[in-house]
């Protein structure tokens, strides 16, 4: 006999992690533009990909910073 059809329950995502997606999605933007700028201004002190380093480096930040301010309440 094939087993009874069970219902999941609603799963979402945690509270600090989707404040951490969507802050991070600023953060990462912000850090994007400010590395294409410093890119811009001094092309010879900073590496060519250093607007997407920034633009990951704020996303990941954002997703730390969200999970230690749940952890600490």
């Amino acid at each position: 006999m094939a087993d009874p059809i069970v219902k999941k329950k609603g799963v979402s995502l945690p509270k600090w992690m989707l404040q951490g997606v969507f802050y991070g999605l600023f953060l990462g933007v912000v850090g994007y533009l400010a590395g294409g700028i410093a890119l811009t201004a001094a092309p010879a002190v900073f590496p060519a990909s250093i607007d997407v380093v920034t633009g990951a480096l704020g996303f990941l930040a954002s997703l730390g910073i969200a999970y230690t301010n749940d952890v600490v309440q």
